[in-house]
């Protein structure tokens, strides 16, 4: 695992800037026939500095951006500096662009502040016990990755991909929340809220068996859906607008709910919901498929609503 602020620096010697210098890349790998006389730029004044056979960069590996400080360099860098190129290079700037969890960090929460302060990604391993708190700027994708829940607030901003949340998701405040080709399932409230003026967006995202409605956003908060399926929550909506945001659900489907498929109504404030449905469909839940409430808006291009049990 590669810890934050990890960097290896020794100085290039002239001979293999030089060498450096007279390759031309052919795709990617790089020409070493090539014997034009470098340039006077490619060249360090530091001396050479011979490093041990078989000496091998501890922080090279796939998760590990590096970069030269000769402009030259890198942009001739290529594949093939791999490690035997590495044995040779005395100046190497590295980079963390990832930073894996679990790793060498103790918490959850920790290797989050670490990904935030590099401005790397947070890549999330396997299964784990901690929920993630964000109030910052973060992305996180997730290999083969669950967690028990997640919260985002203040001004924080979470992109997560490909993870699997068995809890709640909520955004709070003035918060921003991007998921995509997640799941939530199991929370024993509702599955994801928007709250405050935070905004949530989902893409082909997954939201069922929750206990209380699936998606839910209240107050001055929006939510953008795109493709997502929202089903079998027990006792709630699938999807529940009780907000003065506006709220865009397209190509989603809401089906098997406890209550209504989708419902709008006017927001706890006292403001009017604006709801856009485009192409989606609403089937099989066990009250209406759409409910609107007055002093609420809802904008209908298109779907299907069929099959509730109270009415479509």
């Amino acid at each position: 695992q590669v810890r934050s602020g990890t960097a290896i620096t020794m100085a290039l010697s002239s001979a293999i800037m030089a060498e450096i210098a007279t390759r031309k890349p052919v795709g990617d790998r790089l020409d070493t026939a090539s014997t034009r006389t470098p340039s006077p730029a490619s060249s360090l004044e530091t001396p050479p500095r011979t490093l041990p056979a078989g000496f091998i960069v501890p922080v090279v590996c796939r998760r590990t951006f590096l970069e030269f400080g000769e402009a030259e360099v890198e942009r001739r860098r290529s594949a093939s500096c791999g490690p035997r190129f590495l044995h040779e290079v005395t100046e190497v700037a590295c980079r963390v662009t990832e930073v894996i969890y679990p790793g060498a960090q103790v918490t959850l929460a920790s290797a989050a502040r670490e990904a935030v302060s590099v401005g790397g990604v947070l890549v999330i391993a396997g299964e784990v016990s901690e929920m993630l708190h964000v109030d910052s700027l973060l992305e996180v994708r997730g290999d083969n990755a669950t967690i028990p829940g997640l919260q985002v607030a203040g001004s924080g901003h979470l992109k997560i991909s490909g993870v699997h949340i068995a809890g709640s998701v909520t955004a709070t405040q003035a918060s921003r929340l991007d998921m995509r080709d997640c799941s939530v399932t199991a929370a024993a409230g509702t599955g994801v809220l928007a709250c405050g003026s935070s905004h949530v967006s989902l893409s082909a995202c997954r939201v069922s068996g929750c206990g209380e409605n699936g998606i839910s956003a209240l107050d001055e908060s929006s939510l953008t859906l795109d493709n997502c399926s929202v089903e079998r929550n027990g006792h709630g909506h699938g999807v529940h607008v009780a907000s003065s945001g506006r709220s865009t659900l397209t190509g989603c489907v809401m089906k098997e709910n406890g209550r209504n498929g989708t419902v709008v109504m006017a927001s706890r404030g006292g403001g009017e919901g604006a709801v856009a449905l485009r192409e989606c469909r609403m089937v099989g839940n066990m009250a209406y498929g759409l409910a609107v409430h007055a002093g609420s808006a809802v904008h209908w291009e298109g779907g299907e609503v069929a099959g509730n049990r109270m009415g479509d």
